[in-house]
C-alpha cells in the first residue's frame, strides 16, 4: 500500500508530465524513486529523493490542486501559465485556493545523477 507521500509524489509528477514513477526506497525520513516520463525510451527518466516526513507531505486541497492545473493545462514544464491569483479551482474557495498554492510552492523533490543531488522539481510563478 502506498504512503501519503507517494500519493501526493505521483500526482505532483504527474502534473509534470510524467506517466508513471517507479519506487525505490522509502524510510520515515525521504522516499526515493524514478520519474518516468516515456516507458519507450531510457533516457526519459528521472532518478529522485523527497525529503519529506509522511507529516509533512502537502494537504489534499494541493492534490486537488495539481490535478485541475494538469487539466487544464495551466502548467508549462514546472511553471504556471497564468498567475496563481486568477486560478480557480472548483471545489475550493479562494482562502484554500492560496494556502495551496502557498504549500505547492514550498514543494522541491530534488533530482538525483549518479547518486549525487543535483537540481530540483518544483511548480512555481
Amino acid at each position: 500500500m502506498k504512503n501519503k507521500r507517494q500519493v501526493f509524489l505521483e500526482t505532483f509528477f504527474s502534473a509534470l508530465g510524467a506517466c508513471h514513477v517507479r519506487w525505490m526506497y522509502q524510510d520515515e525520513k525521504c522516499v526515493a524513486g524514478t520519474v518516468i516520463y516515456d516507458p519507450e525510451d531510457e533516457d526519459e527518466r528521472q532518478d529522485f529523493i523527497w525529503h519529506a516526513k509522511e507529516g509533512d507531505t502537502p494537504q489534499d486541497e494541493v492534490k486537488t490542486l495539481l490535478n485541475h492545473l494538469k487539466d487544464q493545462k495551466l502548467l508549462g514544464m514546472d511553471k504556471l501559465k497564468i498567475p496563481a491569483a486568477y486560478i480557480i479551482v472548483p471545489g475550493l474557495d479562494a482562502s484554500s485556493t492560496a494556502l495551496a498554492f502557498d504549500e505547492l510552492f514550498k514543494v522541491k523533490v530534488n533530482m538525483v545523477e549518479e547518486g549525487q543531488e543535483t537540481d530540483f522539481y518544483w511548480i512555481h510563478e
